[in-house]
């Protein structure tokens, strides 16, 4: 299967999940969690954050860990997770059933506890996330910054959303 046809059936699989309006909020046990969306419309890069009444390191945990990861990766579309060691210069393996690599990035920067971005190579076509928690005084707030993305740019803010409020809510009950 060509690089092409992987990345295309990636976007596929993303768009699946996407079941959220994108001015829906997620009621969880603790509080409401309203996403904050300082995204690039015009360049197509995602850029959204949430408070977590959670510490850096149970977020990281959370984010981090292969026993959350199916359930993480479910916010994308159902039985698909991502995989890796997270340290500097790992794989990380965005994964569907039954143990299928779609597609692999590369974990360029590293602040543990902190940051984590993951550089993919598209054919040619370069897409990074970012993912950095911050400390506030309330606990945390977990940042992704994610792009570019192309016509489905609109859709993969409603599924990031889901992520987002996904990890909080794991995070919440560590």
């Amino acid at each position: 299967m060509s690089k092409l046809t992987l990345c295309i059936l990636l976007i596929a699989f993303l768009l699946a999940g996407c079941t959220l309006k994108d001015s829906e909020k997620v009621e969880t046990t603790t509080q409401r969690a309203e996403v904050v969306d300082t995204s690039i419309d015009s360049l197509r890069q995602l850029s959204l954050a949430l408070n977590i009444p959670a510490s850096n390191k149970d977020v990281w945990n959370v984010i981090t860990s292969s026993k959350h990861a199916k359930t993480l990766g479910n916010m994308f579309v159902e039985g698909a997770w991502v995989e890796s060691d997270w340290q500097l210069g790992s794989d990380v393996h965005f994964k569907f059933k039954p143990d299928k690599v779609i597609s692999t990035g590369k974990i360029t920067s590293l602040t543990e506890g902190r940051y984590i971005q993951v550089d993919y190579n598209f054919s040619g076509f370069a897409y990074t996330e970012k993912y950095s928690i911050f400390p506030k005084e309330d606990g945390s707030s977990l940042m992704i910054q994610a792009g570019p993305y192309g016509e489905d740019f609109a859709d993969q803010k409603i599924v990031w959303k889901k992520w987002l409020n996904k990890a909080r809510e794991l995070s919440v009950s560590q």
